[in-house]
């Protein structure tokens, strides 16, 4: 998906894209920070490209597609919270 003004791939949404607006990957992953218990079900989830950890410190962008690795920032940052 690209901003139709510039021509430039849209990074800011307003929610979840359902698909990579860069290569069409389905799903669009979260990015998860913090520190967390490595689990059966949290791998199952990254495996599944639902989910990719971010490291410790809370950072802007909050989806990440698992194939090109594009990256996506939500307008509105009330929800966002670390886990």
């Amino acid at each position: 998906m690209t901003d139709q003004s510039s021509g430039e791939l849209k990074t800011h949404f307003s929610h979840k894209p359902q698909e990579c607006p860069k290569c069409g990957h389905r799903p669009v992953a979260e990015i998860w920070y913090g520190e967390m218990a490595v689990t059966e079900q949290l791998l199952a989830e990254i495996k599944a490209g639902r989910v990719v950890l971010g490291g410790c410190c809370l950072e802007d962008p909050i989806w990440e597609c698992a194939r090109c690795h594009w990256q996506g920032i939500q307008d509105d940052k009330t929800e966002r919270k670390a886990t």
